[in-house]
Order: C-alpha cells, then sequence, then structure tokens
C-alpha cells in the first residue's frame, strides 16, 4: 500500500515539475511572437498609407463645399433693423 502511495506522490511531482519545464517554453513562444507582431507594426508605420491620394481629396472637396456656401451665403434680410434690409432704407 505504502508502495502505491509513494508512486502516486511521484507521479504527481512529475507531473508538477513537467507542467512547470512547459511554461517557460510557452512564454518564450508568447514573446517571440509578440516581438515579430511589433517588428511587422513598426514596418507598417514606416510605409505610407495604402491610399493617401483618396482621403485627400476627400478632404479637399469637403473644405471647396464648406468654403463655397461660406462664400456664397447671405444673411437672411433682417428688416426690424434700421439697416438691415430694403424697408429700413
Amino acid at each position: 500500500m505504502e508502495v502505491i502511495l509513494l508512486l502516486q506522490k511521484n507521479l504527481r511531482l512529475a507531473s508538477a515539475q513537467k507542467s512547470v519545464l512547459q511554461r517557460p517554453n510557452m512564454a518564450y513562444k508568447i514573446s517571440s511572437v509578440l516581438f515579430i507582431l511589433f517588428l511587422l507594426l513598426s514596418f507598417s508605420l514606416l510605409l505610407p498609407p495604402s491610399s493617401p491620394t483618396n482621403t485627400h481629396l476627400m478632404v479637399q472637396k469637403i473644405n471647396e463645399v464648406i468654403r463655397r456656401n461660406l462664400i456664397g451665403a447671405k444673411p437672411p434680410p433682417n428688416d426690424h433693423h434700421p439697416g438691415g434690409g430694403q424697408n429700413g432704407r
């Protein structure tokens, strides 16, 4: 009976040691994958954006519409103010 208990303890110790030994390998794999992802992200940030012209053209069109609306906009006539419209003169 004692032999069986000793074998069970040894098996538990062996499995615990095995799991402890596997953890550093897993941490090493995760850290290497994260490092590779970091390098890819760094290099991708060095490259110019994939479609800068589309964004630039959209911003230009929006600004052009805003300018056109601001230039072409006229204030509404104010009849109650002395100099604000045809009736006030």
